[in-house]
């Protein structure tokens, strides 16, 4: 299983220094990414056994939550603090966030459903990487013959 976290386009951090709110909400998010194999793993010895793979499922939820969870208050964080730049900074922003914020919903929503229904689960996480990795809003765009904003 992979969890994408999504990407930010042409956006970059712009800052000389790094503050230590942002320094830590780096590593809690390179912490929880670093933690990822571990329920991964345990997804994959507990297969064939229902109660310990709908526990291995739910820690894995739980994980991509908190990748999610941080991803999204570091991106907060640097809106606020104005660290983002590039072609067309304000739609980017605004398509970004609009990825991240129902995601945090749907892996709860996940996670709850993998307590009855792992497989379900499983599904879902699938569709929500499925989501933040694509660029629906520019291959719409495209298709349409519009330029990308």
């Amino acid at each position: 299983m992979i969890h994408i976290v999504p990407p930010t386009g042409a956006m970059y951090f712009n800052s000389p220094s790094l503050s230590g709110s942002r320094f830590r909400l780096n590593l809690l998010l390179l912490f929880f990414v670093s933690v990822l194999p571990f329920p991964t793993g345990m997804i994959g010895a507990y297969l064939h056994d229902a109660d310990a793979e709908r526990v291995a499922i739910t820690i894995y939820g739980v994980n991509l939550l908190a990748i999610s969870a941080t991803m999204s208050v570091l991106w907060r964080y640097a809106v606020a603090e104005r660290l983002i730049h590039g072609d067309r900074p304000e739609e980017r922003v605004r398509a970004v966030t609009a990825k991240l914020n129902p995601s945090l919903a749907v892996y709860a929503v996940a996670i709850a459903i993998g307590l009855a229904a792992p497989t379900a689960a499983v599904v879902l996480y699938l569709a929500i990487a499925v989501f933040l990795l694509i660029p629906f809003r520019a291959i719409v765009r495209h298709g349409r013959g519009r330029p990308e904003r």
